[in-house]
């Protein structure tokens, strides 16, 4: 969780008048000048490293990323009553404040659908935590697919969908722009990107799980044969669990 500097953003802000403008009786004012200091430092070097660590997979693609974290910190202190991470926010930071390429948004946007995915996780434990469990059936269950009729197919109940404007994170082979359901996987997330004739199904699957026969009417372009091999993918990535 973040910690707050919003407790001496007043005396903070003193101190950078102070430095920049000195009074003239700089000898008497020193040694608050100096604790104030030294607190300032103190907590902007811990947030800063905190920050850094939560944000090194931007590295690649930000030239400047330290000094624009430099400049979030002083622009951006935390508030308690925020129920986002400090990371999180430097993400709605670069996206309101920086001028971004589209390749940079795209990796901002990719890292804050995972932080909602997170957050959605902690929200649905028990829907969470259900699906886990429906999903230790895929690989023996799989075969039954087309054939079993009592066979329920479930969507993943933590998702976040989104779209990419490039192909930094993408195949060759993708359509830009690309429509990605961002999902969890084990302790990770992971991000699958889905074809536009494929959306209905899932949004389909998104209301209530479904037996097979009845998400046929949502693929109408494609027979039953492609429509087994289509679910039979979402189930080897964990996008859904059969029953």
């Amino acid at each position: 969780m973040p910690t707050t500097l919003a407790a001496f953003q007043d005396q903070i802000f003193r101190v950078v008048r102070a430095l920049r403008f000195p009074a003239e009786t700089q000898e008497t004012r020193r040694p608050a000048l100096s604790r104030a200091r030294k607190l300032t430092t103190e907590e902007t070097q811990g947030r800063f490293a905190q920050l850094h660590e939560s944000c090194e997979w931007l590295l690649p693609g930000f030239d400047e990323l330290d000094a624009l974290m430099v400049r979030y910190i002083r622009e951006t202190p935390i508030r308690n009553e925020s129920s986002l991470g400090d990371a999180e926010r430097f993400l709605e930071w670069l996206a309101m404040r920086v001028d971004l390429t589209e390749q940079q948004m795209d990796t901002v946007v990719c890292q804050q659908s995972r932080y909602t995915v997170e957050f959605v996780a902690v929200k649905k434990k028990l829907a969470h935590a259900r699906f886990q469990e429906l999903l230790s059936n895929n690989r023996r269950l799989a075969k039954e697919l087309g054939h079993n009729r009592k066979l329920t197919i479930h969507l993943n109940p933590v998702h976040v969908w989104t779209t990419l404007e490039t192909r930094v994170y993408l195949d060759e082979y993708s359509t830009i722009p690309a429509t990605v359901l961002f999902y969890p996987v084990n302790a990770g997330v992971e991000g699958a990107v889905v074809e536009e004739d494929v959306v209905p199904l899932l949004k389909q699957l998104s209301r209530r799980p479904c037996k097979f026969d009845d998400l046929v009417g949502t693929m109408p372009h494609y027979d039953r044969d492609d429509l087994i091999d289509i679910v039979a993918e979402l189930v080897q990535l964990g996008v859904v669990a059969l029953a």
